[in-house]
């Protein structure tokens, strides 16, 4: 099983995410909500999407307990008063516009830009 939680801050206020488990369109996650995923046991790829944006694509291993992981934005490609600099930072970073980490995420920062 897998929980991902998405922060309930960011500029993208009623925008739902939309996550994919190893390719598949599995659900959305609103602001501040939590979603569970059932999968099989074993190695899946995560992702989210807004748009033509996405997150980190996150490789985990599933096994009998639940992997916990959280999704927001990455304020280095987005700033609500300058929307010429998020439209650039949309297209140049389309693939970091979004952050995936395992919950707690001390191990692994969202991206900078």
């Amino acid at each position: 099983m897998i929980r991902i939680t998405r922060e309930a801050t960011g500029p993208i206020l009623s925008a739902a995410y939309r996550i994919f488990i190893d390719g598949t369109y599995c659900g959305k996650i609103k602001r501040g909500e939590t979603q569970v995923f059932e999968v099989e046991t074993g190695n899946h790829t995560v992702w989210a999407k807004i748009d033509w944006r996405r997150s980190n694509k996150l490789s985990i291993d599933v096994n009998d307990s639940v992997v916990e992981l959280e999704v927001g934005e990455n304020e280095s490609v987005s700033h609500p008063a300058a929307p010429d600099y998020n439209l650039l930072c949309s297209i140049l970073f389309w693939n970091k516009y979004l952050w995936l980490r395992k919950k707690g995420g001390a191990d692994v920062p969202p991206e900078d830009i």
